[in-house]
């Protein structure tokens, strides 16, 4: 048996689907060679990935690789849909840890994490374009699509019109800060730990696009009677550009703006933030509560998308259009007028629940029942 794993997803400083790939792969290699499965990965980058001698970088052929060398998205929308096709031919089993894929694959399972993009078309206009003209030609030719919760299912069911029956859900782990270390940071965090930690400060990771809702939370912040510092974390990109603006503008000198962090120095914030909050509009999962859990810190979570289905009574709920909702909620935290353990004793069984460990489990035995 011949599998051939498509994490073009997969650059260096993953986020969000890319963790998904890391831990998924490193955790799904061993059961694969159990079985003696003879498989390949492709990927942009092989920092923190195992078993690299079955990894291989993602290529164009001639020019394509200088001309569209900073164009990744057109990259790889060439790579999977004319490339792949051709390195496929030799194998029984094509599995992609993401939605890209291609038509011309008949032998392929495809990974969809969420549709955000249909409920907030603007904010990525070429991964709408993609999602709406050429995912259904992609699902079309695939056996199966892997989704990572029920909420993800019933937006692929409602925007694909798919059978219910070619969805599988598995879902995502949670545990992947639970063996970091967050003491060993550079001298260049180390001066960032200092300045952040001589406050008291809330911590919100992922503002890279304007469904994730940081304007309100800004806004929360702004209208506490505690000055407490928010940290956010994202990419630098025009939503992160124009979240500084809008904080700049309101004078407000107690909100922390900072790029990608290591892993590490991100776990270091979890520990000393009193709490983390994810008031996201849609999410077809969401890692940062389970990455405050593991650090043994409450989150305040949209009571939206897939995340009342995943998080249960681990977190404590805000309406994310009520900017008064979400500050009393800060407020609360703050003065401990909300009893943290009531929610920390809840953290075992959420992490020990949600495994990667689990997760690539589930991953094998859909691929071995493709392949016989």
């Amino acid at each position: 048996m011949r599998v051939l794993f498509n994490g073009s997803m997969y650059v260096k400083s993953p986020t969000g689907v890319g963790i998904y790939i890391r831990e998924v792969w490193n955790n799904l290699f061993r059961k694969l060679d159990t079985k003696g499965v003879d498989y390949l990965c492709y990927t942009y980058d092989k920092d923190g990935l195992s078993k690299q001698d079955n990894i291989r970088k993602i290529n164009l052929p001639f020019g394509m690789q200088y001309l569209l060398k900073k164009f990744i998205s057109f990259h790889r929308l060439i790579w999977n849909f004319f490339y792949l096709p051709f390195i496929a031919r030799n194998y029984d089993l094509i599995y992609s840890f993401s939605s890209h894929g291609s038509p011309f694959i008949k032998n392929q399972i495809i990974t969809i994490h969420d549709l955000v993009c249909f409920s907030f078309p603007k904010q990525h206009k070429f991964q709408f374009l993609y999602f709406k003209y050429i995912v259904p030609h992609i699902i079309t030719a695939s056996k199966q699509i892997v989704v990572i919760s029920e909420f993800t299912k019933n937006e692929v069911i409602k925007y694909y019109k798919v059978d219910p029956n070619k969805i599988t859900v598995i879902l995502n782990g949670g545990d992947h800060l639970k063996h970091c270390d967050g003491l060993f940071i550079s001298q260049e965090e180390q001066k960032i730990d200092e300045l952040i930690s001589a406050q008291d400060f809330f911590l919100t990771v992922g503002a890279s696009y304007p469904h994730k809702n940081i304007e309100r939370l800004i806004q929360a912040v702004n209208g506490m009677s505690e000055k407490t510092s928010l940290v956010i974390i994202g990419s630098v990109n025009k939503y992160y550009n124009q979240l500084r603006k809008f904080a700049l503008q309101k004078n407000m000198r107690n909100i922390i703006f900072l790029e990608y962090v290591s892993t590490n120095f991100l776990n270091l914030l979890y520990k000393k933030c009193i709490a983390n909050i994810y008031i996201s509009f849609n999410e077809g999962f969401g890692f940062p509560p389970f990455e405050a859990a593991v650090n043994n810190k409450i989150s305040i979570v949209a009571e939206s998308g897939a995340l009342p289905e995943i998080y249960g009574d681990a977190v404590h709920y805000v309406d994310p259009l009520s900017v008064k909702e979400i500050s009393e909620a800060l407020r609360m935290v703050a003065s401990s007028n909300i009893k943290h353990c009531q929610y920390q004793k809840r953290f075992p069984a959420l992490l020990n629940k949600f495994k990667w460990s689990n997760t690539a489990d589930k991953i094998a035995q859909l691929i071995f029942a493709f392949t016989g």
